[in-house]
């Protein structure tokens, strides 16, 4: 583990960079569309036990910002592996070329 976001003095309850970060990454490997559903029924529902401690949604949002650069960095190292196969690139439409429209594109 990476440490313990908001660390105190002496006492640690808090989830860790590492357990926020894996939160983050499985919920794109989830069938849920919004981020609450998904913590609220998944995480804190079914994942329970496999964490030492899980905040309520409200604080898991705040502690999401320190997990934002981390998770970033993490995202974009990974992609620097050697290519296994099938790769997307993106989804930006890309335009041939110029078609004009008018009376050649009539049928009859």
């Amino acid at each position: 583990m990476l440490g313990n976001i908001g660390k105190r003095s002496g006492f640690s309850k808090s989830i860790s960079l590492s357990e926020a970060m894996a939160i983050a990454v499985m919920l794109h490997h989830s069938h849920y569309r919004k981020f609450k559903h998904y913590y609220l029924d998944l995480v804190k529902g079914g994942w329970a036990s496999y964490f030492r401690w899980l905040p309520s949604y409200n604080r898991f949002l705040e502690l999401m910002k320190e997990v934002a650069v981390p998770l970033y960095i993490f995202v974009a190292t990974s992609t620097l592996a050697e290519c296994a196969g099938i790769s997307f690139i993106g989804s930006t439409t890309i335009y041939v070329c110029s078609r004009p429209q008018g009376k050649t594109e009539q049928s009859f």
